[in-house]
């Protein structure tokens, strides 16, 4: 299942409905995205239960206390909210 994004709302599309692509999704000839189960924003870990979605960010914050350091160059990671995930800036990877 996809999830296209809007300002207010996510729009689930099934896999049947996707014609085909790569980094861009082609939909098939007469998919009405109006018609498609529409889930509100902003997306939390409740909404996207089920979903297999990937890297969707959500509103979910960092959780409070020191921050983890990276097992690699042992420096403090940055919280990245768009991807709901820990970032070290030093060696440019998510933890």
């Amino acid at each position: 299942m996809l999830t296209q994004l809007g300002v207010d709302s996510a729009v689930e599309i099934t896999w049947d409905n996707v014609a085909g692509g790569k980094d861009i999704l082609i939909l098939k000839a007469g998919f009405d995205a109006a018609k498609a189960k529409k889930v509100p924003l902003p997306l939390t870990d409740e909404t996207r239960k089920g979903w297999d979605v990937g890297s969707i960010p959500t509103t979910k914050q960092a959780q409070s206390g020191e921050p983890p350091v990276c097992p690699t160059c042992g420096n403090k990671a940055a919280w990245i909210g768009e991807y709901g995930r820990w970032y070290c800036q030093t060696e440019r990877k998510y933890l």
